[in-house]
């Protein structure tokens, strides 16, 4: 933020930068492409592939706390992986819009590594 910008904003709110939600974009650009190729992963490489998302996670979650864990950064991250990761789809559940399938071993993976991740990024 520029300093004419943080001296027009009024003290004791916060305004998030256009900046952080092109961060946000690339975070749910990855976990879209990695859940929808995940079932394509071949034995010889899927272990590559557990590494790749495990520390992109752990990189998510720094790239939160720099930005002070602030709720709409947070609230946005929640929902892609909700939706991308655990398989919500494109559909958000509403009737009558069909669900893309989402692999279970994308979500299984992410639920194993989620708050080890967290945990790590706080350290």
């Amino acid at each position: 933020m520029t300093a004419s910008a943080a001296a027009a904003t009024p003290a004791g709110s916060e305004v998030v930068p256009p900046a952080a939600f092109l961060g946000l974009a690339y975070i749910k650009a990855f976990y879209t492409t990695m859940s929808r190729e995940w079932p394509g992963l071949d034995k010889w490489r899927i272990s590559k592939y557990y590494s790749l998302v495990r520390r992109f996670t752990r990189e998510s979650f720094v790239y939160l706390r720099a930005r002070r864990w602030d709720p709409a950064l947070v609230d946005q991250f929640s929902a892609v992986v909700r939706e991308d990761v655990l398989g919500r789809g494109y559909g958000g559940g509403r009737a009558g819009v069909a669900d893309i399938k989402r692999s279970d071993g994308m979500k299984l993976h992410m639920a194993a590594v989620f708050l080890r991740e967290l945990h790590l990024s706080l350290i």
